[in-house]
């Protein structure tokens, strides 16, 4: 099979300057294209490919526009890059050594389906990825329920940029990597703690103590920023003889003024910076049901021992603009993002601010009091908050195990 280098390749499809990571391992790549060609080629039939993605439950639509997109690969040095790609995340490196995060979109000008390209090196390793979700017993369910976030993320490319497309690979690698669950309603991803905060537990009761970090100035229960007027205080964390001493965090987020001593013949840490954790992340795939969130957290508390032994973790742990404690008093009591956001401990985050809260909510950071759309009462909320002059902040929020079993159904 004859291979294309990548220079004489890049020229020819108009490749922009970033396209040049993918020379990285284009030799070793082309090496084995000269023998693997022919079945990769078969595995781009219309027939098989539809075969390989039968467990997925693609709406018509998405099925529709993959299919057509495999028109691309006609093209016999798209058909190489494809592979070239697919080469990179199934077999060597590995897809999260693969720096996918700097792979680029193909020119808009090149095909009606171009910009779809990055999502087929990553359909093209679901037989992969399905082995090893077999050799660690995982229902084929879950893995339906992970992939069918690119459907998500094709839709969300339209929206965006009014073309069909895929632009989330660098995200939706951590699901082909088997790094990443869809468990019910919630995603889970295995990763480490990324805040200074670190989590007590009584021996003799069980209870948990988050405490703040030293010498951290607060303004109203959270991490002073440049343009707070207020004065603030000033946190200590130190051992002192046989104690720890430092200022806990309410489950609603605040630090609190008033320290707490926490002696060390009955308190045992149970978590500190950099320690393994399951992150949380909430797809944008329907409401979000505070009683689905307590199901999909019991069944992951559940899932993970049993699969993923060799993968212990601490606690559940996210960051998110849906996190924002303001949120529970400029919203209703009943509405879902409340009741979720009391499923966990709340914790305020060094450097929060409102850039995601906005672009999550009105599609940019960047909008105009006055002119933007008011259609929904969270949109409603968040613009009354911002006209009365307050500012939204990511936050956080932390789950341990023995958290779980005591969440009960309101």
């Amino acid at each position: 099979m004859t291979t294309t280098d990548f220079p004489t390749l890049a020229q020819r499809l108009r490749l922009p300057p970033e396209a040049n990571t993918w020379q990285e391992g284009w030799d070793e790549s082309a090496t084995a294209w000269e023998t693997a060609a022919d079945g990769f080629r078969a595995r781009l039939n219309p027939t098989a490919f539809a075969q390989s993605l039968a467990s997925i439950p693609f709406s018509r639509e998405i099925q529709s526009r993959l299919l057509a997109g495999l028109a691309l690969f006609a093209d016999p040095d798209l058909c190489q890059l494809l592979w070239h790609c697919h080469y990179r995340l199934f077999r060597s490196p590995g897809a999260l050594q693969a720096k996918v995060n700097a792979w680029p979109l193909l020119p808009p000008d090149l095909s009606p389906h171009s910009q779809l390209f990055l999502v087929y090196p990553l359909l093209l390793g679901v037989p992969e990825l399905r082995a090893q979700y077999h050799q660690r017993g995982i229902p084929d369910a879950i893995l339906a329920n992970t992939l069918i976030d690119i459907e998500l993320w094709i839709h969300a490319h339209h929206t965006k940029n009014g073309h069909w497309g895929f632009s989330e690979h660098r995200w939706l690698i951590q699901h082909v990597a088997a790094n990443l669950f869809a468990i019910g309603r919630l995603q889970y991803q295995f990763g480490t703690y990324r805040y200074p905060f670190t989590a007590w537990q009584q021996n003799s009761t069980g209870h948990i103590v988050v405490l703040a970090p030293a010498d951290q100035t607060i303004v109203e229960g959270r991490f002073a920023e440049p343009e707070d007027a207020a004065p603030g205080w000033t946190t200590t964390y130190r051992r002192v003889h046989a104690s720890i001493h430092g200022h806990p965090v309410s489950r609603v987020g605040t630090i609190e003024p008033a320290p707490v001593t926490l002696p060390l013949d009955d308190w045992q840490p149970v978590l500190e910076q950099g320690d393994p954790v399951l992150a949380l992340h909430i797809p944008a795939s329907g409401p979000l049901l505070p009683n689905a969130c307590r199901e999909s957290l019991a069944q992951a508390l559940a899932f993970f021992p049993r699969h993923f032994p060799d993968h212990p973790f601490r606690a559940f742990a996210c960051a998110s603009w849906l996190l924002d404690p303001q949120l529970q008093t400029t919203l209703r009591p009943t509405a879902n993002l409340v009741g979720f956001q009391r499923i966990f401990r709340l914790q305020p985050v060094p450097g929060g601010n409102g850039q995601q809260t906005l672009a999550r909510i009105f599609g940019s950071s960047d909008i105009d009091l006055a002119t933007a759309p008011r259609d929904t009462s969270l949109r409603r909320a968040v613009l009354d908050h911002l006209a009365a002059g307050k500012r939204w902040r990511t936050a956080a929020c932390l789950l341990f195990p023995a958290d779980i079993a005591h969440l009960t159904h309101p």
